[in-house]
């Protein structure tokens, strides 16, 4: 098993850099209930990658700078009083606008449909140094980042309310959550995929949150659940010569049905 994954150990080491940032902010969301603000976060840096691959540029620049639009367009619907579309309903704009245009740009590429399989379900095995390299980077300035603001991500997460009447101020660290959020999947989208991205977005949080009971232990433990679902997942997906990316998305739902009894009890 130890000779398989050093085989395999830029695409592992590139999953496991990309799942635990976004099993980590999946907690966030999940607790907010807002995964679908990941979902529309994810289309936009799927479009603008795909327009990247349509005028010849580099994807993961205009995938981020799509990611920075829909952010913008987010924040100013809520922070406005008199607009007419809420936050949620600009949400749901950007998520069908974005899907749309990465269809209509990856049909009209020069790549064709390869381009667009590797988008939304990965290339994972084909990741090098350089791509965790970049990984290494994007998680080291989140880390910086919620390591520096922890407790008022915290508090204006999960206590909005109490957090304004404190004097934090909530609209700027959610803003500050975004841009770092839509900065992982920018590059996650590049590296492992839509599905994939996703994946860990949902999957680890729910089995931690399962199991945690403080909330520093469902961070740890939806860090551990995206670790263990990508060794176990990439293991797989050798043996049974099957596609990485979703190999590695079931092994990350496997845990849900002891997680869920585990919590009835």
């Amino acid at each position: 098993m130890i000779e398989t994954l050093v085989f395999v150990k830029w695409p592992l080491l590139v999953a496991v850099l990309a799942g635990i940032p976004l099993a980590y902010h999946g907690v966030f969301l999940m607790e907010r209930r807002m995964v679908f603000a990941s979902v529309a976060l994810a289309q936009a840096a799927l479009a603008g990658t795909a327009m990247g691959f349509f005028f010849h540029q580099e994807p993961r620049v205009l995938g981020l700078a799509s990611v920075a639009v829909c952010i913008a367009i987010v924040a100013f619907t809520e922070s406005r009083p008199l607009a007419r579309i809420s936050g949620d309903a600009a949400l749901g704009v950007l998520y069908v606008l974005g899907g749309a245009l990465a269809v209509l740009f990856l049909s009209k590429s020069a790549e064709g449909g390869l381009d667009e399989a590797s988008l939304l379900f990965g290339s994972l095995l084909g990741a090098s140094a350089k791509d965790a390299m970049v990984a290494g980077i994007v998680l080291l300035a989140l880390a910086a980042l919620h390591a520096y603001g922890y407790n008022r991500f915290v508090a204006a997460a999960f206590d909005p309310e109490t957090s304004r009447v404190l004097g934090l101020k909530v609209e700027r660290l959610n803003l500050a959550f975004y841009a770092g959020l839509g900065t992982l999947l920018a590059v996650s989208i590049g590296q492992i995929g839509v599905l994939l991205s996703f994946a860990y977005l949902v999957l680890p949080p729910v089995c931690g949150r399962c199991f945690g009971r403080a909330i520093g232990s469902v961070f740890v433990l939806s860090a551990l659940f995206a670790v263990f679902g990508t060794i176990l997942g990439t293991l797989a997906s050798i043996h049974w010569d099957l596609p990485t990316g979703a190999a590695i998305c079931v092994a990350l739902a496997l845990p849900l049905p002891f997680t869920m009894l585990a919590r009835r009890k």
